[in-house]
Order: structure tokens, then sequence, then C-alpha cells
């Protein structure tokens, strides 16, 4: 700290003494003395020390020289070539010492001619600023939404709806089920909802057979039927389940399931015969419960669990 001296004040037609000139000598001499002391000292500022060498993703600086490492300091460096994982730090051959983010993690994805500032902890070289990290892709954001990330900046390209298709289908005379072509869907992150027929008292359901077709089926001939296939993007689905079950005189029926996060399934139930009308749910993670209106009714279900 600079010393506590006594200012020295010119007025017009002071004489300079010996005692004012060494009074200002000393102010100067302490202040030069500060700052060599603050310039050596790297826990009060920090150095730049140009430009690593690597091995690798052992990183190396020889300048400025340092007599030992101790916690706080801190330097600022410019990395010669990309990390490709785990990456050390040797400052002036005093060993190798890991980069880690504030968290503890460590740093893998150093960028070339990219100028970093560490601080060394006692164990590790902390790197300061550090800003956004994380290891989201473009697939996993929104479509057009944007963040940055390890890899730098993204933009999303995830549509949690890929697609819809929908229509109005007459099933044909005399016939109760039938295969429609469809366009080109994924079925395993396909539904099939259907509502009508257009006729009272009756049920539909429908059933994704692949890719292009899907099977629409009433308990009545002669009359259509609505449907909508909904596609989800594979990146938001987890899995889905399908089936039907036959109801043996009772009205609520239970079904094993693969294992599921209840919370994030949507489950949709049809009924298939005349005169009947069916729900469910999911009510733990191996079991849906379903209805039926009819004690010997059949219900068809389909579950969709999302990520």
């Amino acid at each position: 700290m600079l010393g506590d001296y006594t200012k020295t004040t010119w007025l017009a037609g002071d004489v300079i003494t010996a005692a004012k000139l060494n009074n200002n000598e000393n102010k100067t001499e302490e202040l030069d003395l500060w700052s060599e002391t603050h310039s050596a000292d790297y826990t009060l500022q920090v150095p730049y020390g140009g430009t690593t060498t690597n091995v690798g993703n052992a990183y190396s600086i020889a300048t400025p020289t340092i007599s030992a490492l101790t916690a706080g300091m801190a330097i600022a460096v410019k990395i010669n070539a990309d990390s490709s994982g785990a990456s050390t730090l040797n400052w002036d051959a005093k060993g190798a010492k890991s980069i880690k983010k504030v968290n503890g993690t460590d740093i893998t994805n150093l960028k070339a001619n990219g100028i970093y500032t560490l601080r060394y902890d006692g164990t590790n070289f902390i790197l300061q600023g550090e800003g956004a990290s994380g290891n989201a892709t473009a697939s996993d954001l929104l479509l057009g939404k944007t963040a940055t990330v390890d890899a730098g900046e993204i933009v999303g390209t995830l549509l949690p709806i890929k697609s819809i298709q929908s229509g109005k289908q007459y099933i044909g005379d005399g016939v109760y089920s039938a295969n429609f072509s469809i366009n080109t869907i994924v079925p395993e992150n396909s539904i099939i909802i259907v509502t009508g027929p257009t006729i009272s008292q009756h049920a539909a359901y429908g059933e994704i057979i692949d890719a292009n077709t899907i099977m629409l089926s009433s308990s009545y001939n002669y009359v259509s039927v609505y449907w909508y296939v909904i596609e989800f993007d594979a990146n938001i689905v987890k899995s889905k389940q399908s089936g039907s079950k036959s109801h043996n005189n009772l009205y609520t029926e239970s079904i094993t399931i693969n294992t599921v996060s209840p919370e994030k399934c949507l489950a949709i139930i049809h009924a298939s015969q005349n005169q009947t009308n069916a729900g469910g749910r999911v009510t733990t993670n191996t079991n849906l419960e379903v209805y039926n209106s009819n004690l010997y009714g059949i219900t068809k279900w389909q579950l969709i669990e999302f990520k």
C-alpha cells in the first residue's frame, strides 16, 4: 500500500526546497514499487500468456514465468488447437492441472484461437466467464429457436408433431372393415383416432398396419368414419404400445403394459361393438385400466409415452 505522505502544495513564488523535492521523489518511488509488486501478483491481475502448445489435450504455456503456482492465480491464454476431451494446462513447467468448469466437470471443447481466462483454485484451473453450455443438439430444440451449447450456436429443428393426416372414409358396401392408404409415417411414433360412424349407436376404431396403411372398422356396414393419424417427432416419443382387450363379464379390466411414466403417457381408447363406448387411463407404470359399457365388449387401445 502506498505510504501516507503529506501532499506538497505549490504556490506561485514558492522556493524549490530539498524537502519538497524529496517528498515528491519518495511518493514516486513507492508508486513504482507498488506497481512492480502488483504487476507480479497474478492473484490481483490477469496476465496474458500468449498461445499455448499442446500434445493432444495437454496444453502448455511458458510465460509469464512464476516461482510457484498458488491458489487464486489467474492467466489468459490463446488455445492453439481444438481439444477432444478432458484437458490440462501446464504453466511454466509447474505441472499439468486439469481445466474444469465451475461445477467441477471437465472442459472438453476448447477451440483453436479462442482466448480463455483461467484461475487456479489450488487443485485445478477453473474456466472463468464460461457462459452457456450443454449437450443439446438442433433436433432437441424447437424449430427456429436458438441456443448456445458446448458445440456452439445451434438452431432448433424439432417439430413436436411431424404430420397430421385426416379424412372421412366410406368403408364399403356390406363391409365392416377395410385397409386404406395414407402418406408415409413412422408407425411407432404415430397414433390413430377414429370417430363415428355416421350412424347412431354404433362404434368405430382403427389400426395402423404399416407405414402407408391404416385399417378402419365399424360395428355397422354401409357407413363412413372420420379418422386422424398423428405422427410425432421421434425425438419426443419414448415408446408406443397397442392392443385389444376382451372383457369377461367386467366393465373395467386391467392390462399389464411395459413400464412407462404415467404422467408422460397418452392413451387412445376405442370400443369395437355397437351400442358401446369405452375409456381408459394409465393407473401405474405397468397398468392400463380400460372401461367398456358392454360386459363382454372388446376394447381397442393405444398408448404413447413421451420423453
